[in-house]
């Protein structure tokens, strides 16, 4: 299958499956049909549980709503739009001798404008760090790195060696056998602790202390996700890994894949966790089985947990809206946007379209709508938790969620008190019995595929 992929990849920049099997080194293809229609069932099973889920976060949602709506008229922002400070990036250079990691990062500043400049001067900055996703990379960031920034917040992007965009490259290329490598789940906390260590060093002698580098707030999409979870105190869990990741497991949820690559790390205790870290956003994280129940529950800071409908990678109901049950946490948020893809981290939809064509429709037209919303809450939430602002707290209710959604593509967005009722929800819902397709014996025996 690699050699199908590097070559197909060598003769055209947009690959398809097809174009993948064309290479595939032999003259045909054996399929189990039975395994195969096992597989859709499971997969359709899964659609229909999605679908419950989601209908039940968004009835959820609307009861906390109704009782919330008197309130809405104090939301006078519109966190959808860009913020008072002016932005100034430049790059930094990080070289961790002891682990051989050499990255860059790039550093958002805000910058004071004549009306508020002698108040900022008076602050100290509060620093957020974003976390990219698996074969990505820090420019695809700059929007919403740019956007918290001109709310007044410090941003900081590395980039992750090893799982970035750089290494799908090498992958594609035939200079690399895998396209990720379990120590990249050790490296990136790693990486980000490390580079709070350095801003420290530097904020003495670049930014006058004005950095606050012990209340930081740690932003993740997928495997960022993961990363962001890691360091607010979410421990591996070995035992979760073994029961999930077993030989004739479905892969109904494709983000196992990464996952279950943890069990060939030696299995013992890691200290990840980063004191200095206070609060997380993730952005369709990947965490079910690698930290499982008993390893999300450790968790101790605010958590904002954001779930797409139609994430086919990091199913919603799998990897976030059932996480989010498991969460012990005071401060805990849910916001599912529907109609929405896994794919965040693209710059511009114009080369996005491109770039992305062999995905088809994983990529929706939705992105605009839905990264208002995440722009919004990620600047209430951080607001909230790391700048300790109170004034932003209605923002994260599930009547503002009502209040900007674009009908067809809604926000809603849960807190805790509703986290029981989901619950049950989701037992009646994983209750119910998985469909299933039985075939002919005689058309499963030797089936064949003639390329």
């Amino acid at each position: 299958l690699r050699t199908a992929i590097v070559e197909a990849a060598s003769q055209q920049q947009n690959f398809t499956l097809i174009d993948a099997l064309r290479q595939f080194p032999s003259p045909s293809l054996r399929i189990n049909l039975q395994q195969t229609a096992d597989l859709l069932a499971e997969i359709a099973t899964l659609i229909q549980q999605t679908d419950a889920a989601v209908a039940k976060v968004e009835q959820l949602a609307l009861q906390e709503a109704q009782q919330q709506l008197q309130s809405n008229s104090s939301l006078k922002q519109d966190l959808r739009e860009s913020g008072p400070f002016v932005v100034r990036q430049e790059t930094l250079s990080l070289n961790h001798y002891h682990r051989r990691r050499q990255f860059e990062a790039d550093l958002y500043l805000p910058i004071a404008t004549d009306k508020n400049r002698q108040t900022v001067q008076q602050q100290s900055i509060p620093v957020i760090v974003i976390s990219h996703g698996l074969a990505s990379d820090r420019s695809r960031f700059n929007a919403i790195a740019q956007h918290l920034t001109s709310y007044g917040f410090a941003v900081v992007v590395p980039q992750h060696p090893g799982s970035d965009i750089q290494q799908l490259q090498n992958l594609l290329k035939g200079d690399s056998e895998q396209l990720f490598e379990e120590q990249q789940l050790i490296d990136r906390p790693l990486d980000v602790s490390y580079l709070l260590d350095e801003l420290e060093q530097w904020n003495k002698t670049n930014f006058s202390d004005q950095l606050d580098l012990n209340n930081v707030g740690v932003w993740g999409h997928s495997l960022g996700g993961y990363t962001a979870l890691a360091l607010a105190g979410a421990e591996l869990n070995f035992q979760q890994l073994e029961t999930d990741c077993v030989e004739d497991s479905s892969p109904t949820n494709p983000s196992l894949f990464l996952q279950c690559r943890a069990l060939e790390l030696p299995e013992r205790t890691y200290q990840l966790q980063d004191p200095r870290v206070q609060a997380v956003f993730l952005l369709n994280p990947i965490n079910s089985s690698i930290f499982g129940k008993t390893g999300l529950s450790q968790i101790q800071i605010p958590v904002m947990m954001t779930a797409s409908s139609s994430d086919l990678l990091a199913p919603a109901l799998l990897e976030q809206i059932q996480s989010f049950t498991w969460l012990k946490t005071p401060e805990r948020y849910l916001a599912l946007k529907t109609r929405d893809h896994h794919f965040y981290d693209v710059s511009g939809f114009e080369e996005a379209e491109q770039q992305l064509t062999p995905l088809g429709r994983l990529v929706s037209p939705t992105s605009r709508v839905t990264h208002s919303y995440v722009n919004a809450l990620s600047v209430a939430f951080f607001q909230t938790y790391i700048n300790q602002d109170s004034d932003y707290r209605p923002y994260l209710q599930a009547s503002y969620g009502h209040q900007i959604t674009v009908v067809p593509y809604t926000l809603s967005i849960l807190t805790s008190r509703s986290q029981l009722q989901l619950i049950n929800a989701l037992e009646k819902i994983f209750s119910r019995s998985k469909l299933s397709i039985s075939l002919p014996e005689q058309i499963l025996s030797n089936m064949k595929y003639k390329k």
